[in-house]
């Protein structure tokens, strides 16, 4: 396994060092022995590459050689530095999962505990089954209120049914030229004609013709109106009790319910590093020399300056960009099939009732 000390220690073992290291590696593989030896070449090849950029130290910039040598002596860190403890510094590397994925499971728990599902599925079957039983009920109540109206007698119905004013406004509305409501009682319209007079006695039934004007007489005339509204109303019952009543019945049915929790979490982080090396060396030579002194005698002086300065440089950016998306669809479906059938009269009614329907129901 190439590791960061294995590239330190094969920083000056020369191209020689890094093909013996990697001959070695892979002899000790089981794996590589297995390898056709076209594939095997080709793979110790790419090693080498790899591990001489690695391990050289112009870091595979030969343009950089001159620069090099001429800061051989100087003590300022060399540019593969940077690079090293990149890689040997696994402290620095970013963590398996960013902020948004690390948060993932914590929210998929709490919409899993917001979102009751279970209550959810039990109230929608309660739903659907109570409608279906109290439709049922109310379809039983109905016909049964029915049946209730049509046996009463006429002066019973009429006593629960028709009021006093409604048998007035019946009566007006039967002689609209003739009759007016005034003080919430009958009375003539004025100036009415002998030939438009109502003709209470065979409209109502009555044993005597009744004048409105009179008190006692206008009562008699709505308590026999009340009847014959009554009587009508018993009649129309009646027939629709005898022509049946249509009930509703479910046969088939089906509940569906479903839940869907979606929660994505998207991490990215990019990193960018670079490196450098800057060298600059000046060299000044300078020699001086004179045949004048006091004693005749010749001197000569020389001076030889030398600078260096290298600089090496790294910088490293990084940027992260996370993610986090949740959503949840809780849906429910239901689908009733039903049919419609005439209700059994004479598994609701007696003999007498149904004989007092049949009666009732003749015009």
């Amino acid at each position: 396994m190439i590791t960061p000390q294995a590239i330190e220690d094969l920083r000056h073992a020369g191209p020689d060092g890094v093909r013996r290291y990697v001959h070695e590696t892979l002899l000790a593989s089981e794996s590589f022995e297995k390898l056709p030896k076209e594939e095997q070449g080709a793979l110790a090849n790419r090693m080498v590459k790899v591990l001489s950029y690695l391990t050289d130290p112009l870091a595979g910039h030969p343009h950089l050689a001159d620069a090099a040598s001429r800061s051989a002596g100087a003590e300022a860190a060399p540019p593969e530095a940077p690079l090293a403890a990149a890689l040997a510094d696994d402290k620095k590397q970013p963590p398996p999962f960013g902020p948004a994925a690390q948060a993932a499971p914590d929210v998929f728990k709490r919409f899993v505990d917001t979102v009751d599902f279970p209550k959810f599925v039990s109230g929608l079957i309660e739903g659907v089954y109570t409608s279906i039983v109290r439709s049922s009920i109310q379809q039983m109540e109905a016909y049964s209120k029915l049946m209730e109206a049509v046996v009463k007698s006429t002066p019973e119905f009429a006593r629960d049914h028709v009021t006093p004013d409604q048998a007035r406004g019946f009566l007006r509305d039967k002689f609209p030229s003739a009759l007016k409501i005034e003080g919430g009682k009958l009375a003539m319209q004025d100036n009415v004609d002998d030939k438009d007079k109502p003709d209470f006695k065979n409209f109502l039934g009555l044993q005597e013709e009744l004048d409105v004007s009179d008190e006692d007489q206008e009562q008699k005339l709505m308590e026999s109106a009340q009847l014959k509204m009554a009587k009508q109303r018993q009649q129309q019952i009646a027939s629709m009790v005898m022509m049946g009543i249509n009930r509703i019945i479910v046969t088939e049915g089906e509940i569906k319910a479903s839940v869907i929790f979606d929660v994505t979490a998207e991490s990215k982080t990019h990193g960018e590093t670079e490196t450098g090396f800057d060298s600059t060396r000046t060299h000044y030579d300078a020699a001086h020399s004179e045949d004048n002194s006091f004693w005749g005698t010749g001197g000569s002086s020389s001076d030889t300056v030398n600078t260096s300065v290298s600089t090496a440089h790294a910088r490293t950016a990084g940027q992260s960009d996370d993610k986090l998306k949740a959503h949840a669809n809780l849906s429910g479906s239901v689908l009733v099939r039903f049919k419609s059938e005439t209700f059994p009269l004479e598994r609701m009614a007696s003999p007498d009732e149904m004989a007092a329907a049949q009666e009732r129901s003749k015009r």
